[in-house]
């Protein structure tokens, strides 16, 4: 699988639509990360998005506020080269920490997280979304 991770602009990621990105409707009104203080980045296979990620510098921390790929690249590398992307884009933007949020309830989720150097921050819940951290 030969992906892409690029940065979106404001603009492109306004022209996200369903034909465009299979999950476009999680990236609705999501420009306002594409600036000084944040990023879009998407992945993309074979030209297509397949993943996305919007992320926000507050400080010396950013924010990872959504993370997504396409169910049918899960799996495959894809979500740990976005992930890879988002970390450089944070020692690029001088923070000394990423948080997120990632559901309790997923073992794959936490697997992924746990293997990009992120821990849980607190214990988590099988029903609640709980905070993950990586320190740069």
């Amino acid at each position: 699988m030969g992906a892409v991770i690029r940065e979106l602009t404001g603009e492109k990621v306004r022209g996200l639509t369903p034909q465009t990105f299979d999950l476009a409707n999680v990236f609705e009104r999501l420009e306002v990360y594409a600036g000084e203080n944040g990023a879009v980045l998407v992945g993309e296979v074979d030209g297509g998005l397949a993943a996305g990620a919007a992320i926000e510098k507050r400080g010396d921390v950013l924010h990872v506020e959504h993370f997504v790929v396409s169910p049918e690249y899960r799996g495959h590398g894809l979500g740990g080269k976005l992930m890879r992307a988002v970390v450089e884009k944070g020692r690029k933007m001088g923070v000394r920490k990423i948080v997120s949020e990632a559901p309790g309830w997923c073992p794959e989720w936490r697997a992924f997280y746990t293997r990009h150097g992120f821990v849980y921050t607190q214990d988590a819940s099988a029903t609640e979304m709980v905070p993950v951290e990586r320190e740069l």
